[in-house]
């Protein structure tokens, strides 16, 4: 089952549908922010194709509509999407549309939306060597924008494997992936635009996990700014950990090389999943094993990737048996809600626990001389400047955050040099849309310093 919130308040749903019983279909079904299905009772069928059809994924397509991917086995295993209007009704050829003609099988399909109406595809496809990781742009009216095969994103020896995408900003997306072609898994991230191209240095992406560890199972969110938020599980001689980074628009790393540890405890910690805390920083919760049952355990890391719930996390649920398949969503920038099968009751069966995320402005200074910023006109009823000094040349990490802590506006740059620094903000957030009167919070952080300046707006 994957869901996708539909901008009204309520959601789609697709899912892998087995009634005919000797083989798998694509249904999908949209609910009101009541929990009333819109659509006809038990869904309507988004694929019905001889051969199974499975691993559904959603993509938004416009405010009232969405398209589905998945993996399609009718011939060989295949890439297909279709689009549902907002009354369920398809959009593009009943059978779906083949998002590529190549004859290597194709599996692990996701999909996020590219801004414009239709969506970038990315899947797992056998490769000569191996597998490879290959994406496919799709228009609203079904049209394949980067050619009959789509584009090969990372290939060569070893194995590329485990996609995962997210929609960015100005059309964008960020795409990660599990890649052992060095001989041992690391997760790489990249930034696609509409044309395929990237902002990072390299079409190659940016290496987020050592290499001397085994990076698995990437999954990513944004940071509530331009950037992003990617968290794994990292195999080590006895033991399996949980980390995360958080990137830049350009590529540049907010937190530690190699990935801030969000959980080293003994045992097996794995398959993590994450939601923004709206403020930088992602709340993240998996499966942990450290008392030798499956219990669920989560951890908020703050926008500099500091654990705040201890150096191991806090228990979701130690439950008698097992609790597994964590998955994880926000609530107003305040609670997140974790949902996992649980084993219980004998039988598996669906839990939820609500967490309140606990978060203030009040996040501790770094250690050490502070920046010293200035603003220029202050208060500012259009533009403002904010100006400070570099001591060296680096990433920067600007943030405006609005009185309740929440990132409104991100001015980061993957490199400044040295000396006097002057950014202008021209009061409007990350949307493009203009933020209200009031008191916002403008915080630098370069070379291990940091800086804070109280920024007013006037009308």
């Amino acid at each position: 089952v994957t869901m996708l919130a539909d901008g009204a308040g309520g959601a789609f749903v697709a899912w892998r549908d087995d009634r005919k019983r000797w083989e798998s279909d694509i249904h999908a079904q949209r609910i009101d922010a009541n929990g009333t299905p819109q659509w006809a009772a038990d869904g309507v069928a988004v694929c019905r194709m001889p051969g199974d059809q499975l691993a559904p994924r959603l993509a938004r397509s416009d405010f009232s509509t969405v398209i589905v991917v998945w993996e399609d086995r009718r011939l060989t295993s295949g890439t297909y999407a279709q689009r549902l209007s907002a009354t369920g009704v398809r959009l593009w050829d009943t059978s779906g549309v083949a998002l590529s003609s190549a004859a290597p099988p194709r599996f692990e399909p996701v999909a996020a939306s590219d801004g414009v109406g239709g969506a970038i595809v990315a899947w797992t496809q056998q490769g000569a060597n191996g597998h490879d990781i290959v994406a496919q742009r799709v228009d609203d009216v079904g049209q394949l924008l980067w050619g009959a095969t789509g584009r090969l994103i990372a290939g060569g020896p070893g194995e590329q494997i485990e996609p995962a995408i997210i929609e960015g900003e100005l059309y964008r997306v960020y795409l990660a992936w599990e890649d052992d072609a060095g001989g041992s898994s690391t997760i790489r991230l990249l930034d696609l635009d509409i044309l395929g191209a990237t902002r990072f240095s390299s079409m190659s992406g940016l290496a987020l996990s050592q290499a001397s560890r085994a990076g698995k199972r990437p999954t990513l969110v944004r940071d509530r700014a331009t950037g992003a938020i990617v968290t794994w599980h990292e195999t080590l001689v006895g033991s399996q950990d949980i980390r995360a980074q958080r990137v830049a628009p350009y590529g540049a790393l907010h937190w530690p090389a190699g990935g801030a540890l969000v959980c080293g405890a003994s045992g097996v910690q794995q398959f993590p999943t994450l939601v923004s805390d709206g403020r930088g920083g992602a709340l993240i919760a998996w499966e942990d094993l450290r008392t030798g049952a499956w219990d669920i355990h989560a951890q908020r890391m703050d926008s500099l990737g500091l654990p705040k719930w201890g150096a191991n996390g806090r228990i979701v649920s130690s439950a008698p048996s097992s609790q597994l398949g964590p998955f994880i969503v926000g609530e107003l920038d305040s609670v997140a809600i974790v949902v996992w099968t649980d084993q219980r009751s004998g039988g598996t069966d669906i839990h939820a626990q609500q967490i309140p995320l606990e978060v203030t402005l009040d996040v501790p200074l770094l250690s050490g001389p502070r920046i010293a910023l200035a603003s220029s006109p202050n208060p500012s009823r259009l533009d403002a400047s904010i100006e400070f000094t570099l001591a060296e040349t680096g990433p920067v990490m600007l943030t405006l955050h609005d009185a309740a802590g929440r990132i409104v506006r991100d001015l980061s740059r993957p490199t400044a040099p040295a000396g006097p620094q002057r950014v202008l903000w021209d009061g409007l957030d990350d949307r493009g849309l203009e933020l209200p009167p009031g008191i916002y919070l403008a915080r630098l952080i370069a070379a291990g310093r940091e800086g804070r300046l109280t920024l007013v707006r006037t009308r």
